[in-house]
């Protein structure tokens, strides 16, 4: 799911197939590279909560 909205947030053909797909037609601005390290940092601390509760 964090994938697809990396990929929303470049408006790169909503293709998940990677953080930045070749031929991505976006620019990485600030912003956007903001958002994205937010996202993965996001997914980082929610899989260490998994794993400390046993999941």
């Amino acid at each position: 799911m964090y994938e697809a909205s990396i990929a929303a947030l470049c408006h790169c053909d909503n293709s998940p197939s990677g953080l930045y797909p070749e031929g991505c037609p976006c620019e990485q601005t600030k912003e956007t590279h903001e958002k994205i390290e937010m996202l993965l940092e996001t997914r980082k601390f929610l899989m260490q909560k998994l794993k400390e509760n046993g999941y």
